[in-house]
């Protein structure tokens, strides 16, 4: 009986072995099989880890504090890099429907359409018709905003803690400053500058190299300027969204696309009420100028919070500092680079505006 026992115990330890191998193998034969399709940046390092800490829950971790508090949902995140949007039916049927595939191609307008029917999404507050944003005869640019240029006193700080965050039709991530998120910010700080007499200045230093140190090191980069001239009237770090379906991240106004935008903001930290009203103030501006250039998040706003995020996202050096993300890896260089002159426009109404 002991015998039988002591078999039985043996038997049942190389099972929970088995399956605790199985789980591992089935994980990772999973990612490899998305690698090709799998969204980069932080939600791709976020999703990797999400899913090995499902598998396995005794290896549960985080790269770091803005990471772990970042849960994803593994089921949408899987089934959006495979091709289906859970929040749009008609995305499964084109899987299996030819007709279908082809009707939801982008017709170069950024709007899929079906012999007429409007796609709808459906989120957890209401239902959004997806369509084109259109502001009628407002110009993105404001002439009456523009003053006299001081470049000895600047105004604005631009940065990004993710520098390489690079745009369709290339790779995700690139050095090369033509072609990220760098090149969006050169256009920020020509818009600033050229049209609303706004001193910039545009840090281009390469943080993320090491990915999970990035805002340690742009924290350096912030508090440097911030030693030599004090503080700014705003502080910016621009970033790149990813992993999100272009269609939920893509408008048109006055006829041109541009990649939507949100705010990102840290919650625990002492100055979060003197901080929170600048970014209020924003979203109320293009949302009155600009109606569905913004983002709504899954909140129902336009803030994608965190209770803590990694180092605060520096929003706690300066009650100025914000950080825009905009658009995801699929929208083009163009389409963000004409969300910026948006942004330029909210930024010129807030430093330069009749208070």
């Amino acid at each position: 009986m002991i015998e039988f026992k002591t078999n039985a115990n043996k038997m049942l330890k190389l099972k929970l072995l088995g399956l605790f191998l199985l789980t591992i193998i089935l994980s990772l034969m999973l990612l490899n099989s998305l690698s090709d399709k799998m969204i980069k940046g932080t939600k791709g390092n976020i999703l990797y880890t999400s899913i090995l800490n499902y598998s396995i829950p005794i290896l549960t971790q985080g790269n770091n504090i803005g990471e772990s508090e970042h849960r994803l949902n593994i089921k949408e995140e899987v089934l959006n890099a495979l091709g289906i949007n859970i929040s749009n039916p008609l995305s499964i049927i084109a899987k299996e429907i030819p007709f279908f595939k082809e009707a939801l191609k982008d017709n170069g307008g950024g709007k899929p359409e079906l012999n007429g029917l409007n796609p709808f999404k459906l989120n957890e507050t209401n239902i959004v018709k997806d369509e084109e944003v259109s502001n009628g005869s407002i110009e993105v640019s404001d002439a009456s905003l523009k003053k006299t240029l001081n470049p000895n006193k600047p105004e604005v700080l631009i940065y990004h803690s993710h520098t390489t965050e690079s745009f369709a039709p290339g790779d995700a991530n690139s050095k090369d400053n033509s072609k990220n998120i760098v090149a969006v910010g050169d256009v920020l700080t020509s818009e600033l500058q050229d049209k609303y007499g706004i001193s910039v200045i545009h840090d281009n230093t390469l943080h993320n190299d090491m990915y999970t140190l990035s805002y340690k090191r742009s924290r350096e980069t912030v508090q440097k300027y911030l030693n030599k001239y004090g503080n700014f009237k705003l502080i910016i770090d621009l970033h790149r969204d990813s992993g999100v379906n272009k269609d939920s991240v893509t408008a048109t106004v006055n006829g041109e696309k541009v990649a939507r935008f949100m705010f990102v903001i840290s919650k625990d930290r002492s100055n979060y009420s003197k901080n929170k009203p600048l970014v209020d103030r924003m979203i109320a501006t293009a949302n009155k100028l600009y109606p569905g250039a913004m983002r709504q998040t899954k909140w129902g706003d336009y803030i994608w919070w965190y209770n803590h995020g990694s180092y605060h996202f520096n929003q706690d050096l300066s009650d100025n500092v914000v950080l825009i993300e905009m658009g995801t890896e699929m929208n083009t260089l163009d389409e963000a680079q004409n969300t910026a002159k948006i942004i330029g426009r909210l930024i010129a109404e807030e430093l330069n505006g009749k208070k």
